[in-house]
């Protein structure tokens, strides 16, 4: 489970359940869910492994690079 914000939308997708950031009751249902659940558990874990494989360092440092190189490009002055 994540927190509902962009960075995590970005990464994780609709993929993992999320709470309202500093919600820590939704917080808490969500862990008393996964708790509750061997099969929501399993699920859950098997999208987080997933997803958490396909993300890199490297793969990371190309994207940055990338986006420093476009708007390098695109610069005006």
């Amino acid at each position: 489970m994540v927190a509902d914000i962009d960075v995590n939308r970005e990464i994780w997708g609709d993929s993992l359940p999320t709470f309202p950031a500093n919600d820590h009751i939704k917080l808490a249902k969500c862990i008393q869910q996964l708790l509750e659940s061997d099969d929501y558990w399993t699920s859950v874990s098997k999208e987080g492994f997933a997803i958490a494989q396909s993300l890199s360092a490297k793969r990371m440092a190309e994207s940055t690079l990338d986006v420093y190189k476009r708007a390098a490009a695109n610069k005006t002055n």
